[in-house]
Order: C-alpha cells, then structure tokens, then sequence
C-alpha cells in the first residue's frame, strides 16, 4: 500500500501477523491488499 506513513504500516504489519502468523511461520504466502489478507499455503499445485 504506497502512501502510508510509518506508523500506519506498523499497524497493519501487527494486524497481519496476529491473522498470519502461523501460517507465516510454516511457509505460507501472505497477500494484504484493501484490508483483505489473503494466505495460500505453499508449494502452490495445480
């Protein structure tokens, strides 16, 4: 998210890791766009 100052993406760093951060943890893929977290578990198959 461009545009945000610091304290700002402080917070929305803490968000995602209270949501994530487990998934983090094992590997997964985060993505955070407009107050949406989306977690794809890796390898990603087809």
């Amino acid at each position: 998210m461009e545009g945000l100052k610091a304290d700002r993406i402080a917070s929305l760093t803490e968000q995602v890791f209270a949501v994530a951060g487990n998934a983090l943890a094992l590997g997964a893929m985060v993505t955070v766009l407009d107050g949406k977290i989306r977690i794809k578990h890796l390898p990603i198959v087809k």
